[in-house]
């Protein structure tokens, strides 16, 4: 019996495993065509929301490209209105 119940929990953990790998590739090929200042706004909304930072240091190569897309961002929003 419990050999039989292992293997049934292992072949659910792989299920569960293989479902968010699938919707893990599915958000990398969304994000693939977005820009990148969204890309960075998402992962810090859904991935550093939840994290307990207390300290996030980004050097000024990151801040120069994140202000840079952002400034992109902006101009394109402003062009199409």
């Amino acid at each position: 019996m419990r050999g039989l119940a292992a293997v049934a929990e292992a072949d659910a953990i792989a299920k569960i495993d293989q479902s968010r790998l699938d919707s893990e590739r599915a958000r990398a090929e969304i994000a693939k065509s977005m820009p990148p200042v969204v890309v960075v706004a998402d992962a810090f909304r859904y991935g550093l929301a939840s994290a307990k930072i207390g300290t996030l240091n980004l050097g000024p190569d990151t801040m120069s490209l994140v202000g840079e897309k952002l400034a992109e961002a902006l101009n394109g929003r402003r062009k199409s209105t």
